[in-house]
């Protein structure tokens, strides 16, 4: 494998969304305009987003990897039904534009049954629609997973483009893809870029405009006289459409092109030349955040910390799988860099691939702080009005690995607390905006079980707590501590305590100070943390009614979510909250509970009022999962594979129309047992489809039925 394979993906991924942060609040203006606005020059990002919500620019990358999960060859076939899998129906995800885009007018094709690539063909769609900008936004991933071999990566950037675009529409992904994976193993910019059009066909547009943006450098021409060519030769004019491939491809190139290898430098110009910032800046951002990785002083023209740190590590997204919605830049360079090493036929190096392990097969997030200035989302607040307190990576101590999590407080006082904190759930009000139709199930549930470790550097008594916030009861739970009163690691662990309608919002460790005397400036205490650990074993339940609604409804856009669930539908039309539970209609379904659950009970209180409805266990997404059908005339239990389904159990059992029934159903490896009114029926999937997943309800088409209330239960864990 490359050298540094797995910094470079971070680097990348940190890139990726740098760019698209900053391009995101000028997305769409011309560079008239940005200068208008903002001068000639941006240094930093133009808004303070806090939290930066989900954007369709990482979505794509972060989701669409995941048939190389799900298959074991990919062609563009596969990725349609990968779409089909995690976006919901013609909301959220991407830009719809109410059929001005080309997604939405592919995703239709696939709902109909045109399979990829003809659902993205010119064939179906026509020449427009085919080659607009989106072939290539989402598909930075694909280089990721091929360090180094630019042919890999760039066929599967255009088996994933091939679900929506065509022509000039795949070809600029097979360059992003490219340019990305040369990245990894070339150090100059320029060659990169020449080696990379190697990719695409010699007489596509793509090729010319890019080989014009290198002929302007090549004539000495400064990047304001490379703009007005590419202005006047392949601008908007000319190239129709809501956006198209080629002028901002040119964009893109020119901005690699005079950015000189300089990370700031090359995201500055790309943002300076407007169009589509957000898409631009995002696949440049990926680009460079590869080949420069981060700055420091041996290493001036990588990624400066002013535009890390407000990132926090974090990725939010919005696809139909609500805990795959809140992740970590860590996290996903790790998914990705395993898929690159299998690809490569090769092994991941120990630490990094037992980590990735313990997520996907034993259902444990450990936030571990290798990768530089990443804090796994990380947070620290005090409980009083003038608390100093600052995070930080470092490389001063670990338990593990080689770093860890600094926590500095410069003023502690006696009965001050101190919270180092993730949070696990996001409401309307943590996020600027929802321009994406952010929606989330929570990453942390009643019952889990959490560990890490500390280090006292400084000469204080002090005590740690684990605790959590239940958003949903209005509660701070504490369940475990620990005294730190002597340098070296320590150990802290506990289980947060099982809830009815608990929602954990937050988890993390509180810090108290024992001393008793108190001076003027406080206690300046420096903790690390490591190996900080949040395995699931669930135990809770919910009142359905009780379950209250997420408004992100901003100006004159509506959105509206059931709390800690995704929905399929875009509006509320079919989910109605009664006295005593919520009812569905009309084919919609809503999902829940954490992706990587493996063994589990789920309890079940539903009434059917007509037709069939549907309890989803080991659910991945719309077409992966295993269900339980209530007919009137019985149960069938079955899973879902692309849009398949395979029985495997039907149970003759009468069930009555708006009677209430109470249903266990337990998936223990590869046996699903269900019990209802004490008759317990099983079955096993020979094929083991599906391992893990969280849950999930449906009404059938012409059908309704009520789900009164809900619970989960890890078992053998």
């Amino acid at each position: 494998m490359v050298p540094n394979y797995i910094e470079k993906t971070y680097a990348g991924w940190l890139g990726k969304v740098i760019g698209i942060r900053m391009g995101a609040p000028i997305e769409g203006y011309s560079k008239e305009k940005i200068e208008q606005l903002y001068g000639k020059h941006i240094t930093d990002y133009l808004v303070d987003y806090n939290d930066f919500a989900c954007d369709d620019d990482s979505n794509g990358p972060l989701f669409f990897v995941r048939a190389l999960e799900h298959y074991s060859q990919v062609s563009p076939k596969e990725m349609g039904y990968t779409f089909l899998n995690y976006i919901a129906n013609e909301h959220g995800f991407f830009w719809w534009g109410n059929e001005l885009s080309t997604e939405h007018t592919a995703y239709k094709n696939l709902l109909k049954g045109i399979e990829a690539p003809e659902s993205g063909s010119i064939a179906v769609n026509g020449q427009e629609l085919a080659e607009q900008i989106g072939g290539q936004i989402f598909i930075d991933g694909f280089g990721f997973l091929a360090p180094g071999n630019p042919s890999v990566a760039s066929d599967l950037a255009e088996h994933s483009a091939r679900v929506t675009h065509d022509l000039e529409g795949v070809y600029g992904g097979r360059f992003i893809a490219a340019c990305i994976s040369l990245a990894y193993t070339h150090t100059d910019i320029i060659e990169i870029i020449k080696e990379a059009l190697k990719e695409i066909p010699e007489d596509s547009t793509y090729k010319e405009v890019v080989e014009r943006m290198l002929l302007c450098k090549e004539e000495g021409c400064s990047s304001e006289e490379a703009f007005l060519v590419l202005k006047n030769e392949y601008w908007s004019d000319r190239y129709k459409g809501v956006c198209h491939m080629i002028p901002n491809g040119g964009i893109i190139a020119l901005s690699l092109i005079y950015g000189g290898g300089d990370f700031f430098k090359t995201m500055e110009l790309v943002n300076l030349c407007g169009f589509d910032t957000d898409c631009n800046a995002g696949n440049v951002g990926a680009i460079m955040g590869v080949l420069t990785g981060i700055q420091s002083e041996e290493n001036p023209l990588g990624i400066p910390k002013r535009f890390i740190t407000p990132i926090k590590d974090i990725m939010l997204a919005s696809s139909m799988v609500g805990s795959l919605n809140i992740s970590t830049l860590s996290e996903n360079t790790l998914l990705f860099c395993k898929l690159g090493y299998e690809i490569a036929g090769e092994e991941m190096p120990a630490m990094f691939k037992e980590y990735e392990r313990k997520l996907s097969q034993e259902q444990t997030r450990i936030s571990h702080f290798e990768f530089m200035d990443a804090l796994h989302g990380f947070r620290i607040k005090g409980d009083y009005k003038n608390s100093e307190v600052f995070l930080q990576n470092t490389d001063e101590a670990a338990f593990e690995g080689k770093r860890s999590l600094k926590i500095m407080i410069n003023n502690l006082h006696p009965n001050n607390t101190v919270s180092v904190y993730q949070k696990s759930y996001y409401e309307p009000k943590d996020l600027h905006d929802a321009r994406y139709e952010p929606t989330f199930s929570p990453i942390v549930y009643p019952g889990d079980e959490v560990k890490g470790y500390l280090y006292l550097k400084t000469d204080q008594k002090l005590k740690a707590k684990l605790y959590c916030y239940d958003a949903g009861n209005d509660k701070i739970l504490q369940f475990g501590e620990v005294l730190l009163d002597s340098p070296g690691w320590k150990e802290i662990k506990g289980r947060i305590p099982a809830a009815l309608n608990g929602l954990v919002k937050e988890v993390g460790i509180q810090i108290v100070s024992l001393n008793q005397e108190d001076t003027f400036f406080g206690e300046q205490v420096v903790v690390y943390l490591d190996e900080f650990t949040i395995k699931a074993n669930p135990s809770y339940s919910m009142i359905m009614a009780d379950i209250p609604v997420d408004d992100y409804s901003l100006h004159s856009v509506v959105q509206k979510e059931v709390q800690g669930f995704t929905k399929y539908n875009k509006h509320l039309n079919n989910i109605k909250w009664q006295e005593d539970g919520i009812l569905l209609t009309g084919e919609e379904h809503i999902l829940t509970g954490d992706y990587y659950w493996r063994n589990y009970t789920c309890r079940l209180t539903f009434a059917l009022y007509e037709g069939a409805g549907d309890l989803f266990i080991r659910n991945q997404g719309n077409l992966r999962s295993y269900f339980v059908r209530m007919e009137k005339d019985g149960i069938k239990v079955g899973s879902i594979f692309e849009r398949k389904e395979e029985i495997l159990l039907t149970v003759p059992y009468s069930i009555e129309y708006k009677k209430e029934y109470t249903l266990d159903v337990t998936v223990q490896d590869n046996v699903i047992s269900l019990e209802i009114e004490g008759n317990r029926y099983s079955c096993k999937d020979p094929k083991e489809r599906y391992l893990h997943g969280g849950i999930g309800m449906k009404a059938a088409l012409n059908s309704s039925i009520r789900f009164i209330q809900y619970g989960v239960q890890g078992v053998n864990l």
